[in-house]
């Protein structure tokens, strides 16, 4: 049961990186919108840069648990390459036991500023006067998968630890 658990949360960090990468077109399509409003017509759009920088942190949070089960975070290996065996075990332990209580900390910060951004209505101050809670969502979903992605590898009773 703990094994069909974890591989349903793989399953969603794949999902996290599909929406990382929906983001990236969105901003592929913004910036190709407004480059093309610019050369024909002389107008912009007035919220493309503002758009394509949420779209950014989306594409980064939404793709944060998808990059840590595939191993592609940069790490010091100045550390990794001189432990082996037990001690490289609980070093890998160590520290996805540290970065789970550090991200459920984080998310429950996240959550309350949200939340406060949710009730209090505050926008951007941009000409878009986003709702500052709506480019928030994506980066409290992408660390919410991030913590599930570490909780599947201790799920897995530490295999496939980064």
């Amino acid at each position: 049961m703990l094994e069909r658990l974890a591989s349903a949360i793989e399953r969603l960090s794949t999902f996290g990186g599909w929406l990382a990468a929906g983001a990236i077109a969105g901003i592929l399509v913004l910036v190709t919108v407004e480059m093309a409003l610019r050369a024909v017509l002389g107008v912009s759009t007035q919220v493309s840069d503002e758009m394509c920088g949420y779209l950014n942190v989306s594409a980064i949070f939404f793709g944060l648990a998808m990059a840590l089960r595939d191993g592609a975070y940069v790490r010091v290996e100045l550390i990794y390459n001189r432990l082996t065996g037990t001690a490289a075990q609980a070093v890998r332990w160590l520290i996805v036991l540290a970065s789970l209580a550090y991200m459920l900390v984080a998310i429950v910060i996240m959550w309350r500023y949200v939340g406060y951004n949710f009730r209090t209505g505050i926008a951007s101050t941009s000409f878009s006067q986003t709702p500052l809670w709506i480019p928030q969502v994506p980066i409290l979903v992408g660390s919410t998968l991030l913590v599930l992605q570490l909780a599947a590898f201790l799920l897995r009773g530490g295999r496939k630890v980064p």
